[in-house]
């Protein structure tokens, strides 16, 4: 037959409280990955897009299209635009009032406005459309403010640009603009969606009369950086200075750049093309829409090789020593003494209560034999379920840092850990000795975890409050540190101020406030041996 304590440590990692323990150990250590992902800003305005033609006949016809930071289309915003002049008094000239329309569930909506036939040199030449924008949040902006209709910018396929009368018929973009950012073009960038780090391409355009822009292309082209090197004196010795520079040509054409993509329907998101080897860190790409005929519809974009094809962001060791410094004293440190609690209750103290371990008693076992074979069975196995996730988070960090975790602090954190765990089996298995009820027992240790996890700190404001002493003084901090050496559940907050030379209040001299070596040694065993000493003197003298 096996020794009593194999036999008990065999059937304690086979229960299912330290299985259970072991998987929400692995599981709460997954929660690290959030502190290693990069964090990125973005807006959650809507982007608002508005191409625009007319007809001789007086009728000027809006497509209104709306897209949330990644390019997907946004339903329930509301827009009302007028045609109204910038350069006469709306009290000697009329202003043209469009309806207010809502987009639909392809983010699109379409509106015209009517003015007569006999005032459209004058609209083209003279109006503007402001437009204001309700977003379902409630956020209210303006955009527009573009002319009605006027001669856009056109590039001919031989590179020269010339103005081109606008006719009836011809679209030009008169809105692009969300509500933290001016007019932005037709082809603009919105965050990936499926990778926040990341800038796509969003293009809105459209044929003539409203049609499908399936007859334009987008084209792109690199841009390396100019980089110029002179040679000079610094004090006595030769020195190299070098500076970059990248000129933006004003225009693009076909023959000059790459083809990327055709267009397919009015806003389309494309990833951006595959980068060029050899560029520098100022150089650009330029984007260019071109219709059939060659002709460049819409200014020229650029963008930096660093916007579009970001770095990818890692997260560097000590920043990760940080994080899981952060994380065992707080996430950690809330559920080892609750793990602890729960997994003695089921281990020992329901059986104690229920009267199962006098039938044990009846075997060729003694009192301290059972006791210390349980006591040690249960830490055992607490112990292997907090080594294995201790190594799931060794391993988070090697993943995301390509380095491992500080040998120094994961050794001691395990260690303050382990004592914690010695702590809280041995309160549990004290107090099954005195109480008689399952409930009560349970009842108490839930209590103790709440007030020595919870509570704790709200007892030291109050002492502070009597004492008169402010927050976050060198006094407070003492007060801080001596109610951590009476809270076991607070242990291994201990041992990484003494690592890290760190506090609530910045950085400390641990040695000033008592945090030694020889001092947390007597404290951690105390912590263990204490409640052990109570626990077996009451199983061997008490009933």
């Amino acid at each position: 037959m096996a020794h009593p304590i194999l036999y008990d440590i065999r059937k304690v990692l086979l229960s299912k409280t330290v299985l259970i323990s072991m998987i929400l150990l692995i599981g709460i250590s997954f929660f690290l990955i959030s502190s290693f992902s990069v964090s990125v800003t973005t807006t959650n305005s809507t982007n608002t897009q508005i191409l625009s033609w007319y007809e001789s006949s007086g009728t000027y016809h809006y497509l209104v299209f709306e897209t949330n930071q990644y390019g997907q289309a946004v339903s329930g915003v509301t827009i009302q635009g007028n045609l109204s002049s910038s350069f006469f008094s709306q009290s000697t000239v009329p202003t043209y009032q469009g309806p207010t329309v809502t987009t639909n569930s392809s983010g699109e909506a379409q509106f015209t406005i009517k003015v007569p036939a006999s005032d459209i040199n004058e609209v083209n030449a003279n109006y503007t459309v402001p437009v204001i924008i309700h977003e379902p949040n409630g956020d209210v902006y303006s955009a527009g403010g573009q002319p009605a209709i006027y001669s856009p910018f056109t590039t001919l396929p031989n590179g020269s640009s010339i103005n081109v009368p606008v006719s009836p018929g011809q679209i030009v973009l008169v809105a692009s603009s969300s509500l933290v950012g001016g007019f932005s073009g037709s082809i603009t960038t919105v965050t990936d969606a499926s990778n926040s780090e990341q800038e796509d391409l969003m293009v809105t355009w459209a044929g003539n009369n409203g049609s499908l822009p399936t007859s334009y292309s987008l084209y792109y082209a690199f841009f390396n950086e100019t980089q110029t090197c002179t040679t000079g004196q610094i004090g006595g010795i030769g020195a190299v200075s070098c500076s970059s520079s990248f000129s933006q040509p004003s225009s693009l054409s076909e023959s000059n750049t790459t083809f990327f993509a055709n267009m397919t329907s009015y806003e389309q998101v494309f990833s951006p093309p595959k980068l060029e080897a050899n560029l520098g860190n100022g150089s650009q790409i330029g984007f260019g829409l071109f219709s059939s005929n060659g002709f460049e519809v819409t200014p020229p974009v650029y963008y930096s090789i660093s916007q579009l094809y970001p770095v990818a962001q890692t997260v560097s060791s000590s920043q990760a020593g940080s994080f899981v410094v952060s994380f065992l004293t707080t996430i950690y440190g809330y559920f080892i003494p609750l793990i602890a609690i729960v997994g003695s209750y089921n281990l020992y103290g329901k059986d104690r209560v229920s009267g199962v371990l006098e039938s044990v008693l009846a075997q060729p076992v003694s009192r301290r034999g059972l006791a210390l074979s349980r006591f040690f069975s249960t830490f055992a196995g607490m112990v292997i379920a907090i080594a294995i996730s201790m190594g799931v988070v060794d391993a988070l960090v090697l993943y995301y840092t390509k380095s491992l975790l500080n040998t120094m602090i994961l050794v001691a954190s395990a260690g303050a850990f382990f004592v914690e765990l010695g702590a809280f089996i041995g309160i549990m298995m004290v107090l099954s000795r005195v109480i008689k009820s399952s409930g009560l027992l349970i009842g108490i240790g839930i209590g103790l975890f709440i007030i020595f996890d919870f509570l704790w700190s709200i007892l030291i404001l109050l002492v502070l409050a009597v004492s008169r002493v402010g927050i976050n003084s060198a006094a407070y901090l003492g007060y801080q540190v001596a109610a951590e050496f009476l809270n076991p559940s607070q242990f291994v907050q201990l041992v990484i101020t003494y690592l890290t030379s760190s506090s609530s209040i910045g950085l400390v001299s641990p040695a000033k406030y008592g945090i030694t070596i020889p001092s947390l040694v007597v404290t951690g065993i105390l912590w263990v041996v204490v409640p052990l000493a109570g626990f077996l003197y009451l199983a061997i003298k008490r009933d």
